[in-house]
């Protein structure tokens, strides 16, 4: 019986978005990362475009192409995506959705969202963070 072959498409790709839970001034200074994990469960190699961004202004855009192996997955790596305007301008905290689009030939194909709390400028995450940043 022959295996019927998985054509790339909405339903053989995916995309993960891997934020901090908190972000704060210090992290644009230590160019804190974001992730993405693309999987392709297809059986064919897939050229696809990564693009990160928000609505308020936190996320720099950021967008990369790369070429996802079939039955595999590739994590990248976005460092200094994170607006040092944006993020020395609040007074309070505020939460922000950051969305990553995977499309294919200028065709969306999926998307992922994660919520970040944004810290004002002199806060730092207390006991749930990394005592290093206080130093930040």
């Amino acid at each position: 019986m022959a295996e019927s072959k998985k054509r790339i498409g909405k339903e053989t790709m995916k995309v993960e978005l891997r934020l901090p839970q908190f972000v704060g001034y210090s992290d644009y200074f230590y160019e804190t990362p974001a992730y993405v994990q693309v999987r392709n469960s297809s059986s064919e190699n897939a050229p696809v475009s990564v693009a990160v961004s928000d609505t308020e202004g936190l996320i720099v855009p950021f967008e990369e192409e790369v070429e996802v192996p079939f039955e595999s997955a590739v994590e990248l790596t976005a460092e200094g995506v994170f607006s040092p305007a944006y993020l020395s301008e609040g007074e309070a905290l505020r939460t922000v959705e950051v969305n990553a689009v995977l499309s294919m030939n200028k065709k969306e194909l999926v998307s992922a969202s994660a919520s970040v709390t944004v810290l004002p400028y002199d806060w730092w995450e207390g006991l749930n963070g990394i005592a290093e940043r206080l130093a930040g």
